[in-house]
């Protein structure tokens, strides 16, 4: 779109400030038939901030390209393995395909070393959440939510730190990573 960047400091909270509000929209809402599809609703003015978004960060050169490529790789995947679909082979199988565009892009474009290696980096880390992201919505989402899937692919980054912290807390009620002399 022609136009001036927004600035990408405001741009980014304007969007994580919406994720969180779609959070809140999601943990107000839990247990509602009706939550998927405000959900859905207020998706719409989330992916209009979010252009803007992408736009600014990608006009300072930071590397939001190469998750494309992973979600790629994960759509062709899913089309061709038909009822033999498995996570583990899509996380696979899509890293490989798109690690390989992602280095032939990157080569192409003349990237520094540095920043063909950010561009794996994160064409990996997007592959690995996606696939575990869309595991879980298997188990938390039931037929007819699909919209409401869709929307926690995005808000479930927030879901990220709060496995962190969960973890930890288990960890430490169930005294695991602790010497024995510590308990």
């Amino acid at each position: 779109m022609p136009g001036p960047n927004p600035p990408a400091i405001p741009a980014l909270w304007a969007c994580i400030l919406y994720l969180l509000f779609l959070s809140l929209v999601r943990t107000l809402g839990r247990g509602r038939p009706q939550e998927h599809v405000l959900s859905g609703v207020l998706l719409l003015p989330f992916l209009i901030a979010l252009g803007p978004c992408i736009r600014s960060w990608t006009a300072l050169g930071f590397q939001v390209w190469p998750p494309v490529y992973a979600a790629g790789g994960a759509l062709i995947y899913s089309r061709l393995c038909g009822r033999d679909f498995s996570f583990v082979g899509q996380f696979i199988l899509s890293l490989i395909f798109s690690s390989f565009l992602v280095a032939l892009i990157s080569t192409a474009k003349g990237l520094p070393p540095s920043e063909a290696a950010e561009a794996l980096a994160w064409n990996a880390g997007f592959l690995a959440f996606f696939e575990y992201d869309l595991a879980s919505l298997l188990a938390r989402r039931r037929p007819g939510e699909e919209i409401g899937a869709v929307v926690d692919l995005y808000r479930d980054i927030f879901n990220l730190f709060g496995y962190i912290e969960r973890c930890l807390k288990h960890w430490q009620r169930h005294k695991i990573w602790t010497l024995p002399w510590q308990n």
